[in-house]
């Protein structure tokens, strides 16, 4: 058997420790994290692990969603995540939050994934954000396409 497979029950697991995976992605986002539209980077730790930065756009100002990923699945994949997004001072157009804001969001998503070794990806995500200084819940959602290689 190959070294960079390990056995776990029946099936064969490709070891996340092998760098054969993509380890990067690129993708456009709307809604979701950015809150209106952004795009974004996410380097991949593991097969399993991510950290995404983004920027969005926002009517005439802008967002920075910085997020920390788990996925879990093969081709369907289940994303969970947790992060920030910045609203810089110049921002004031975002009711939710005002100028200089910092909010506390998370992702629920479905990502329809690229093969291990990269390609094309879609994800529909569900998006809440909580702003600490309102005390402000709001759930939002997103849909992305992008590229890992």
């Amino acid at each position: 058997m190959d070294s960079s497979y390990r056995v776990v029950g029946q099936y064969d697991v490709q070891s996340e420790t092998n760098s054969s995976f993509a380890q990067n992605a690129i993708f456009c986002e709307i809604a979701g994290n950015g809150i209106l539209l952004s795009l974004n980077y996410e380097r991949f730790l593991s097969m399993r692990i991510g950290v995404r930065v983004g920027y969005g756009f926002l009517y005439q100002s802008s967002t920075i969603p910085l997020m920390f990923n788990f996925y879990s699945g093969s081709k369907y994949i289940l994303e969970l995540g947790i992060g920030l997004v910045l609203l810089p001072a110049w921002n004031n157009d975002f009711s939710f939050g005002g100028k200089g804001s910092l909010l506390i969001s998370s992702t629920v998503g479905f990502k329809f994934d690229a093969p291990p070794n990269g390609g094309v990806f879609f994800r529909l995500s569900l998006t809440p954000f909580y702003d600490a200084s309102r005390s402000q819940l709001r759930l939002k959602g997103g849909l992305s396409i992008g590229m890992a290689y």
